[in-house]
């Protein structure tokens, strides 16, 4: 046997080391096992990077929103706002001007050819465009 360092099976550390396939094995795991942490990390800061992104965007919403929304406060803080809503809902009015209310409600009129478009209007499609084109009245 060799002096030196001797291993369990009774190979010397010596020539465990200059085995080239064995020191390579050795390495390339060495490396994994170096670069799993690495990847990880990188895993990580791209995924906290997609969430700033995602949070600046959000601020970019809310940030236009905001200015929406000061405009419209801006509008309704405004003279001409209070004048729109009072005369909307007060009826108020400048000198001069005349208001004028239009309701829903149909009139009703006391005019026989009033009554006549009345009826008319019950009458079907088709025997409106008879009456149209040949003034036929429908039986």
């Amino acid at each position: 046997m060799q002096k030196g360092l001797t291993g369990i099976s009774g190979y010397s550390l010596g020539r465990l080391m200059s085995n080239q396939g064995l020191m390579t094995i050795l390495i390339l795991g060495a490396l994994v096992l170096i670069s799993i942490p690495a990847v990880r990390n990188y895993a990580q800061e791209r995924a906290v990077d997609l969430e700033i992104n995602e949070a600046r965007a959000e601020i970019e919403r809310y940030t236009s929103k905001n200015k929406e929304l000061g405009d419209v406060i801006g509008y309704l803080e405004s003279d001409q706002a209070v004048e729109a809503k009072a005369r909307l809902n007060l009826g108020l009015k400048k000198q001069g001007e005349k208001v004028v209310v239009i309701t829903d409600r149909p009139q009703v009129s006391e005019n026989p050819s009033a009554r006549a478009d009345s009826s008319q209007s019950k009458l079907s499609n088709p025997h409106k465009w008879l009456n149209y084109f040949f003034s036929i009245k429908p039986l």
